[in-house]
C-alpha cells in the first residue's frame, strides 16, 4: 500500500531529482569524450544547462520540503526514509557478487544517510544514478506510480 501523500510529494521531487542527475552524468560524458562542436554537442550541451537549472530548482524544493515535513510530522520523513531503507537492504541483498561490490559500497552509503534522514539531521540522500538502482517493482509498492 503506498505511503500518505506528503510522503509521495517528497518522493517525486527526490524521483525528478535523480532523472535530472542521469542527464547531467550523461552531459558530463559527452563533455569528456564527446564531440565539442557541432549539433549534437549544441544539443546536449542544451540539455544539460537546462538540467542543472531545475535540478538546482528541485532540489530547493526537496531540502524545504523535507525540513518543513519533519517540523509539521517526523513520522511522515520516517516513513520515506524506512522506505528506502527497505529498498537499498533489498539492493544489497540481490547483488552478492564480487562484480557488484562497488554498487554495494555506494548502497551502504546510501543506506546511512537515509538513517540520517530517519534521524532527522539530513533533509534527503543524495541517490547515485550509475550505481544503484533499486528494485522498481518494489519502489512502486512503496510509493505507488509516479
Amino acid at each position: 500500500m503506498p505511503l500518505p501523500d506528503a510522503v509521495i510529494a517528497l518522493e517525486r521531487l527526490l524521483v525528478r531529482r535523480y532523472e535530472l542527475s542521469q542527464i547531467l552524468l550523461d552531459t558530463d560524458a559527452f563533455d569528456r569524450w564527446g564531440p565539442k562542436d557541432g549539433p549534437e554537442a549544441e544539443r546536449i550541451y542544451a540539455e544539460g544547462g537546462r538540467a542543472r537549472v531545475e535540478y538546482d530548482d528541485v532540489t530547493a524544493r526537496l531540502t524545504a520540503l523535507s525540513k518543513e515535513t519533519w517540523a509539521r510530522d517526523p513520522a511522515l520523513v520516517r516513513a520515506w526514509a524506512e522506505a528506502h531503507v527497505d529498498l537499498l537492504e533489498r539492493f544489497i541483498a540481490a547483488h552478492p557478487e564480487e562484480r557488484d561490490s562497488t554498487s554495494r559500497f555506494v548502497a551502504n552509503e546510501e543506506l546511512a544517510a537515509w538513517r540520517e534522514v530517519a534521524a532527522g539531521t539530513r533533509a534527503f540522500v543524495d541517490e547515485n544514478c550509475y550505481y544503484v538502482h533499486v528494485d522498481r517493482a518494489r519502489h512502486a509498492e512503496h510509493f505507488g506510480p509516479l
